[in-house]
């Protein structure tokens, strides 16, 4: 930008054809080294929100397993497995304590679970297409445990209310 300026004032001075010819030639380099410096920016602009999209990826990941894994023990505690159901056994009556315990567990995973949510989602926009795909599951899993959350809490309602 400084280059264009000094370079307009030094072309308005300049008087002759010889002078003219070397603007020219010079205003063709500084567009030329303009346009280079756009593509470097726009190159490293990209490498950022790769990089930066990989990161989100892999800290959500973890996050969302956790709080997979603290839906599923919730749930295996309130809704009776395959095994069971095979049985007759038609639904677990969990302990107080393991309720108290559900309900406590289960609020930091919808946290938890909430705010990967909205991490990812932001993410998705902007994402390169290598990272939209798996942005796109990771959203998907989270919705899917939100939901499972959301059911075992509704299950356990009453008691968690006595409790």
């Amino acid at each position: 930008l400084e280059a264009r300026k000094v370079f307009a004032a030094k072309q308005k001075e300049a008087k002759g054809a010889d002078a003219a010819q070397a603007f020219e030639k010079l205003q063709s380099r500084i567009n030329a080294a303009q346009a280079e410096i756009s593509k470097a920016r726009k190159a490293a602009s990209s490498g950022e929100r790769l990089v930066k999209c990989k990161v989100v990826l892999a800290e959500e990941d973890v996050k969302l397993k956790e709080a997979e894994e603290a839906v599923k023990d919730a749930e295996r505690k309130v809704k009776p497995g395959e095994e069971e159901a095979a049985l007759g056994i038609e639904a677990a009556n969990p302990s107080d304590q393991d309720i108290e315990a559900m309900g406590v567990a289960l609020a930091g995973a919808l946290k938890t679970l909430k705010q990967s949510s909205r991490v990812v989602e932001a993410q998705v926009a902007g994402a390169p297409a290598s990272l939209k795909e798996p942005l796109q599951r990771l959203a998907e899993r989270s919705k899917a445990a939100l939901a499972t959350a959301t059911e075992v809490l509704a299950l356990t309602k009453d008691q968690r209310e006595r409790v």
